[in-house]
């Protein structure tokens, strides 16, 4: 079922990125430079759970092996804690450090090039978040 959630939110991301991509002005932007942020979004998913693993290796050796919840003290906080540190920083980092790596190497010439960047980054994302997290929802089975 994961595969099929992937396949129809992939088919969908590729519509709106096409449309995004015909309706820039004055012309289009060249293939090349409109496949570049898909393909690069596409490892966002890796990093950032390479980031993620960074962080806490590094919280693990910094405090002597003790976990957030030992540390905080408080389960609510520490839940907070733990879910911003795994799930929103890390992949918001991630996708904002490829974004501002693309705008040095693609150089967009307006807003609406900068635009289809951000576009193609998440759609990238979104795609590889499908396939790794549509599969494991009890939802979807």
């Amino acid at each position: 079922m994961g595969i099929l959630v992937a396949l129809i939110s992939a088919a969908l991301c590729a519509l709106l990125y096409v449309r995004m991509v015909r309706r820039e002005t004055p012309e289009p932007m060249l293939k090349k430079k409109a496949t570049t942020p898909v393909i690069v979004g596409l490892f966002a998913p890796i990093l950032a759970t390479l980031l993620t693993l960074g962080i806490g290796f590094a919280v693990k050796g910094l405090t002597g092996g003790r976990s957030l919840s030992d540390l905080i003290g408080n389960l609510v906080a520490s839940s907070l804690v733990r879910s911003f540190l795994t799930a929103g920083l890390t992949e918001e980092l991630v996708k904002l450090l490829l974004f501002l790596l693309l705008v040095k190497r693609l150089d967009p010439k307006n807003v609406y090039e900068y635009a289809v960047l951000v576009g193609g980054i998440g759609f990238g994302f979104t795609v590889l978040e499908e396939i790794s997290y549509g599969g494991g929802s009890p939802i979807a089975a």
